[in-house]
């Protein structure tokens, strides 16, 4: 600790009856003091919420070793029924993966192994192939947690409803580089289930096991779940929302559907936990690795080797809120495991936010100052500039300093430090044209070795295709022009927009349609889906009711078979 920081002190939250944890007020220098901040707080997030059009939002504030702030703002949904308070949960999306390579850390480092360790030279790793030699050979716990692989996110894959952390190995030969080991940041979500899969071989246990056993539990996160593709219901989460494409106004419901499919490769976005709880994960932090009882639930040198920056993470819109723009610098350039560093007003800082169809969050803590805050709300913030102007404000009241920000420009952010819009990359080409062939040319089912099976119909009666994929995947796909189209989702995935789709013939000698390119399940590697079957000559609604019966019983019957698992161990 360098002589011109504060002394961290050790004093834990106090105790209820109830067996939550109690959260001292809000104070700062004095009591006086303590009430106006906390009323200016509650004004701000007020007015912020009804601007930005947030139905929802979960606080929590640390310092000097004690949550001195966890509320809830505002209601659960739109209609404004029932209250968000400090013990509602909400999905806390990418910040999972933090967790996750805190528990595999720590198992790793007890079974006598480090983040360096070659996966494949671990005893009960060592039959795990990647689609290279050089991945198999060298790939390490580090390189997942800091998504350095080179493997692009194949994320849509998820759609299929087949992937599970019990099968996820078998499918590692078809995940494709796109860039060499350790060359580039390509954010892997299935990495993360690759995390899950190698934590359940060496704990023996189900993940969502070793996370309470091994983590949670000791931390004393009493609070905090793990959501599966069965047990959403049972926490009430707040309604998610997105705003609609045409216009970023309004906001639409998520369908639950789409979070409990999401929910099958729990450790990178799965992890549901309440506003009490989340101060607790960010002393965990703060106090070097030990819970609220002194317990050292993991070294502090291991713990700290998770935010040590290992690759570049530069984006566009880190320049909105750096100077010359912004009065104040609030960056992060860096990654290291399931955490980014980077500075606010000078100050190092380790954070991540996460994102998950519907819930923004954002967790921030500086360890010199001995202060963290954590915020959530069931909008989803596609720009992350709401989350990260939100945060600001709140790093300025722990540090007592004078906001740069306040309602009107938390609001209105970038503006009026400068003009920006935000164009989502789906919206590119969606001019709807003339296709070159008569639709029923497209029809058919068309598989790829990774992402399965898509299915192409069309009725006679629609001057459109219908995509379908996995138990919820529905698309109305319309002609640009030639033999390329985009989609428009519907149902449960109408805020998954596709575009660059093109149906192409693989045979030189044969113009016939046999290959649909779907550029928007990955864009780094466009996957080909190769036609193996006509759909033709079929009532298109008897064609959809079996095909929707098929996909949902699929999707079930891998649900189920999890479930049972998790119960026989």
């Amino acid at each position: 600790m360098n002589a011109n920081e504060p002394k961290r002190t050790n004093k834990r939250l106090k105790r209820q009856t109830d067996g939550h944890d109690a959260v001292d007020s809000f104070s700062c220098n004095n009591n006086n003091s303590a009430t106006s901040e906390e009323s200016t707080i509650d004004a701000v997030m007020s007015e912020v919420l009804s601007c930005l059009r947030i139905p929802g939002l979960s606080v929590t504030l640390v310092k000097n070793g004690r949550v001195i702030l966890a509320k809830g703002y505002g209601t659960k949904d739109k209609n404004g029924q029932e209250p968000v308070t400090s013990s509602t949960f909400f999905s806390i999306g990418s910040l999972t993966k933090a967790f996750s390579a805190t528990l595999l850390s720590k198992i790793l480092y007890e079974k006598g192994h480090d983040l360096e360790t070659p996966l494949t030279t671990i005893r009960e790793l060592n039959d795990l192939r990647f689609s290279t030699e050089e991945l198999t050979a060298h790939v390490t716990a580090r390189d997942l947690f800091s998504h350095r692989t080179g493997i692009p996110s194949y994320d849509k894959a998820r759609l299929g409803g087949q992937i599970t952390l019990d099968n996820i190995a078998q499918i590692l030969p078809l995940l494709q580089a796109a860039f060499p080991l350790r060359s580039k940041l390509m954010y892997n979500n299935l990495m993360y289930g690759l995390v899950g899969h190698v934590t359940q071989r060496l704990t023996r246990k189900p993940w969502s096991d070793a996370m309470q056993d091994e983590l949670l539990k000791p931390i004393g996160m009493r609070h905090t779940a793990i959501l599966n593709t069965s047990n959403y219901e049972q926490f009430q989460l707040p309604t998610p929302y997105d705003f609609t494409k045409r216009n970023f106004n309004a906001t639409r419901e998520i369908s639950p559907k789409i979070l409990k499919l999401w929910s099958m490769n729990a450790p990178s976005m799965a992890i549901v936990s309440d506003s009490v709880d989340m101060g607790k994960w960010l002393l965990f932090h703060l106090n070097e690795g030990r819970a609220e009882d002194d317990t050292q639930v993991i070294p502090q040198e291991v713990l700290a080797e998770t935010y040590r920056p290992v690759i570049p993470v530069p984006h566009p819109r880190n320049k909105f809120t750096a100077r010359p723009i912004t009065p104040v610098t609030f960056i992060f350039e860096e990654y290291g495991c399931a955490w980014k560093v980077g500075y606010y007003r000078g100050y190092p800082l380790v954070t991540h936010s996460g994102s998950t169809l519907g819930f923004s969050s954002i967790l921030t803590f500086i360890p010199s100052m001995n202060i963290g805050a954590y915020l959530n709300f069931n909008t989803f913030d596609r720009s992350h500039f709401r989350r990260r102007v939100i945060m600001a404000y709140l790093l300025d009241i722990l540090l007592e300093e004078t906001p740069w920000l306040n309602s009107s420009t938390i609001c209105t952010f970038p503006a009026p430090f400068a003009d920006w819009q935000y164009i989502p990359k789906s919206g590119a080409n969606r001019t709807r044209g003339t296709a070159a062939r008569a639709l029923s040319s497209y029809v058919g089912r068309y598989h790829h070795p990774l992402f399965g099976s898509v299915n192409v119909v069309h009725n006679a009666t629609e001057p459109f295709l219908r995509m379908f994929y996995g138990p919820l995947g529905h698309w109305a796909l319309f002609p640009n022009n030639s033999d390329e189209f985009f989609g428009v989702g519907q149902g449960a995935v109408w805020n998954f927009a596709l575009k660059d789709l093109k149906f192409t013939s693989l045979n030189a000698n044969n113009e016939e349609i046999d290959a649909f390119i779907i550029t928007s399940f990955e864009e780094k590697k466009p996957p080909i889906f190769k036609k193996v079957t006509e759909v033709s000559g079929i009532n298109l609604n008897l064609f959809l009711t079996i095909l929707f019966l098929l996909s949902l019983l699929t999707y079930h019957i891998v649900a189920h078979m999890v479930k049972r698992k998790r119960k026989s161990n």
